[in-house]
């Protein structure tokens, strides 16, 4: 094969970020059905499929007729913000897709964005389970609601859930710490030490080892048995066990029924929930759609996580792990309404094409041919093993694997490995025989020509809102996920630029926009545009594991829209499915960079390899990192330990105990207030200095800090750029990293393109995250933080391309229309028109503040705030809450003047309509007298 070109590329990628996992370029354009092709031309058999990712292969005519439906191409341009505001068809097509091929007995699911956040989630439904049962119904105490905001008990409980040797169920700090088959996946990350149990080691062939294969199985559920004990009598109980049906990434290792039926029994005996990772084995690939199916157990698991060839995640889940709270369960996304529409068009092939039936068919076919090679390569092959198309081979050690891979794809077949010495098998569902055949025969070649020798040396507003058709939709989508957050349905090819408009026809000005998440508006042109554009068709289909496949056009399009707006000092970027992963990935950089500069560029000891797999130092050493009271960043494990501002987020989950400082709670006018501002500023920082010492002492070494420029979801929390400069300037001198997480403000949203660019930084931040308006997560790192090694930062999907084309066109769009500029403008408008509005209505109206069109302005309390958004949406405009009792105001970057005096018009109806109001008057008055000397 020709190289040359993909050398190049590489080279080029380098300069960029930590390309050390990519194995090739791809032209996704090219490639077909069971066939993937490089960026050279060479055409190969696919059996790896993007890491499992691939059901139907690439650009098949279904999907393409499915994303070329006009009557879809909004649900492509528009991602909403699932858990507040669905689409109108949400439920039709949950329906159509997800509950179409549910797990027998499970009748709810919950959409995610990865595999990571579905295991995450998974865990999270548990926690909060056992904690239910455990208040018997009462609500939580003030307690356990004031202690979850800075990590400590009862809030935050030290529960506990089991898991297996060798298995992998994610890279982000919860779903890390149920993984235990690679170092490169958790050393030098912080982890909960949860109990571990074995996964039975099955001995080939199983026919000949039937008493040693059951005594193990045994073996392995006493050892589960007496792990539950024995975690329990140290008041850690096991509120679950969550194991894969093949331990994948592992090795490939299977497992008997009889296994999984005891350890259904065990957690039914002790009462824990039951969690099946289906990641990697769902959606048909063993012959049925679900792996577990196999095992006839008396009952579904409690939990089945799905991702992969289901192009989207999320959980299914038993009814009683729904929580009867909104906003447990739940991030800005939830998921992509476009996955699903694609996963339509797949669960339709997939029964009218009986692509399960085609499914145990060719994989037996397959599966005959590698025990013949077993046969005739005794020497070299063994443990041949698979269910349906799904399997695997091992070999002598890895270095003879990794020939074998490398002169398979020389003869135009790609593989994958997993373990230390095994190829996976993961093809389409729609392999046929005859590929099997150019396997085998191509696989046979390679193995006859392979010596001993080569072996050693080679490595507006019209109804209620929500409406009747809101209602409805809500009720049929309760019936199947928790929907508490839901506001209401939302109809997606009728909303345009600043208006969004609900499945009852009402028209809003749109001042939330997704949480903050549409940069230029709804079904703007150029995102149509770029959609309908076929030269970008491929991309929209093929969702590439872009860390190991990426397309040979990656880097150019890295280059047009992510790195075309990279913050001032960092040109190294590294991709992500969402804002939480962003941060939990950028807090791993952090641990890992420190780790290796206290090795001294030394490689990890034997016994940091193998202490981290089960979670303890030196492997996984004891660090923190630094956050601040009120913060919010991100709903998965890693990134709830640094947030602190609401207990739904938090109660009930098991997070570590680190440092968290106060940030400034500024006094508003600031003009009027700048000795006490800076007083404030001054003791907060001292107190970030104090903590650094403090815990430095203690053995427990800060390594990062992590901040909002604005805190969001904390009320809108402001700070002086005099505070962050000294922030930097504390952090440079303790040696501590600094983190500026832009999730919330990136994308210009404050006038500039990154909100820390208002501070005048002596230097770049070392990490800014970004995510919602960006439309894609990542985070953008010095190149001192990019790992050494491959895989440290690393998922399946690392990110999704079609989202960076559709950022290519946004990109281009807020330079020739010159938008910061307008943001600017609109925004120095708007928050004037606020100004006024706050001096007329004193005793509603308090603290108003931003940059740009970023801002806040508070209420006097929660429930007025509550019933000003509620009819300020009954005239025609949707804004959004944040902090105890404050409106965020997260416009498009396209709003204009004309725009603001809409709001502007219907906020002064709505505060003169709550003057009027007896009750809210009342509230109001009171707390203005408490607060006004006068």
């Amino acid at each position: 094969m020709v190289y040359i070109f993909i050398k190049c590329i590489l080279s080029c990628q380098f300069e960029t970020q930590n390309s050390d996992a990519v194995h090739f370029f791809v032209d996704y354009d090219k490639s077909y059905g069971n066939y993937i092709v490089d960026v050279d031309g060479n055409a190969m058999l696919d059996l790896f499929t993007q890491i499992a990712s691939l059901p139907l292969g690439y650009n098949h005519p279904s999907m393409l007729e499915s994303i070329q439906n006009p009557d879809n191409i909004y649900a492509f341009l528009n991602r909403p913000a699932l858990g507040f505001y669905p689409p109108g068809d949400w439920v039709t097509r949950l329906r159509s897709s997800l509950l179409q091929v549910a797990p027998p007995g499970l009748s709810e699911v919950m959409t995610m964005a990865c595999g990571s956040c579905a295991i995450e989630n998974g865990l999270k439904a548990m926690f909060i389970s056992h904690q239910g049962k455990m208040r018997n119904g009462r609500p939580p105490s003030q307690e356990e609601l004031q202690s979850c905001l800075i990590n400590q008990f009862p809030g935050c409980p030290d529960l506990t859930v089991l898991s297996f040797k060798n298995a992998l169920h994610g890279r982000t700090m919860g779903a890390a710490a149920v993984s235990h088959n690679k170092w490169t996946h958790k050393l030098d990350f912080p982890a909960p030490e949860w109990p571990i149990a074995s996964f039975p080691d099955l001995k080939y062939p199983l026919e000949e080892n039937v008493r040693e294969n059951e005594a193990d199985t045994k073996r392995c559920l006493e050892e589960v048995e007496d792990l539950i004990d024995i975690w329990s009598k140290k008041n850690r109980p096991v509120v679950g066990i969550i194991t894969e049906p093949i331990q994948a990434e592992g090795g490939d290792i299977f497992a008997p029924p009889e296994f999984f039926k005891g350890l259904q029994e065990i957690c039914v005996k002790n009462d824990i929930c039951f969690q099946m990772d289906e990641v990697q084995t769902g959606c048909g690939v063993t012959g049925k759609m679900w792996a577990h199916e196999h095992f006839n157990l008396p009952q579904p698991p409690d939990i089945v996580t799905f991702s992969k060839k289901m192009l989207t995640g999320g959980f299914y889940y038993n009814s009683k792990f729904r929580p009867n709270e909104g906003f447990r369960i739940f991030n800005t996304w939830i998921g992509d309404p476009s996955k699903v529409i694609l996963l339509e068009a797949v669960v339709k092939v997939i029964r009218e094409q009986h692509l399960l039936t085609n499914a145990n068919d060719t994989g037996k076919h397959f599966f005959d041919g590698l025990y013949d090679l077993q046969d005739k390569y005794s020497n070299i092959l063994s443990k041949v093993r698979g269910l349906g198309l799904y399997g695997a081979v091992d070999f002598p050690d890895q270095k003879t694997r990794d020939i074998v891979m490398s002169k398979l794809r020389e003869k135009g077949i790609h593989t994958g490995g997993c373990g230390s010495k095994t190829i996976r098998f993961r093809p389409t569902l729609i392999l046929k025989k005859h590929h099997a055949d150019i396997f085998l025969d191509k696989f046979n070649l390679v193995r006859k020509n392979f010596s001993d020798k080569n072996m050693v040396i080679h490595l507006i507003s019209q109804v209620e809102i929500p409406g009747p058709k809101s209602k409805t939709l809500f009720n049929e989508l309760s019936t199947v996920q928790n929907s508490l957050a839901v506001q209401f349905f939302v109809d997606y090819d009728k909303s345009f630029g600043n208006y969004l408009v609900d499945v009852d026809g009402n028209v809003m000005l749109d001042m939330f926009t997704q949480i903050a998440s549409i940069p230029i508006g709804y079904n703007h042109p150029s995102l149509v545009e770029t959609i309908r554009n076929e030269e970008n068709l491929s991309t929209f289909i093929n969702r590439p594991a872009l860390a190991v496949f990426p397309p040979g056009d990656w880097l150019k399009r890295l280059q047009s829209s992510l790195l075309a707006v990279a913050p001032p000092g960092l040109n190294e970027i590294q991709t992500m499915a969402c804002g939480a992963c962003s941060i939990e990935h950028g807090m791993k950089a952090m641990f890992i960079a420190y780790q290796r500069k206290k090795r001294g560029g030394e490689p990890p000891s034997k016994e940091e390899l193998q202490t981290c797999i089960t979670g303890v130092p030196p492997g996984c050493p004891d660090l923190c990192i630094l956050s601040f009271k009120n913060a919010f960043h991100g709903r998965t494990m890693g990134a709830l330990a640094i947030t602190h501002s609401k207990p739904v987020h938090k109660l009930d989950f098991p997070v570590p105990y680190w440092p968290m400082a106060s940030f400034p709670i500024l006094k508003y006018p600031l003009e009027e207030n700048v000795r006490e501002n800076q007083a404030e500023e001054r003791r907060c920082l001292e107190e970030v200095e104090d903590l650094i010492v403090s815990w430095n002492k203690s053995g427990r070494p800060v390594v990062g800090c992590v901040i909002e420029p604005m805190q969001a979801e904390g009320g809108d929390n402001f700070a002086s750029a005099e505070f962050f400069q000294g922030l930097q300037k504390v952090c440079s001198k303790h040696d501590v990293s600094l983190a500026i997480d832009e999730v919330q403000t990136g994308c210009g949203s404050t006038g500039k393109f990154w909100a820390h660019e208002h501070f005048n930084l002596k230097e770049s931040p070392d990490i800014v995250a970004f995510s919602k308006k960006m439309l894609t997560g990542g985070f953008y790192y010095k190149e001192h933080y990019r790992p050494h090694e491959a895989q440290r930062i690393f998922n399946t999907w690392v990110g999704d391309p079609s989202k960076v084309v559709l950022l290519e066109a946004v990109v281009k769009v807020i330079k020739e229309q010159n938008l910061l500029a307008r943001v600017n403008d609109t925004g120095n408008y708007l928050f004037n028109g606020l100004r006024g509005l706050q001096t007329q209505y004193p005793y509603l109206l308090s603290r108003l503040r931003g940059l740009g069109c970023y801002g806040s302005i508070d209420m006097p309390s929660m429930e007025v705030r509550d019933k000003v958004i509620s009819r300020l949406r009954a005239k025609g405009v949707n804004t959004g809450g944040c902090g105890e009792k404050s409106i965020r105001f997260r416009p498009t970057l396209t709003l204009e003047k004309r725009h603001v005096d809409i709001f502007l018009d219907r906020f002064n109806s709505v505060l003169h309509e709550t003057c009027n109001s007896n009750s809210t008057t009342a509230v109001a008055s009171e707390v203005y007298a408490a607060a006004s000397p006068t």
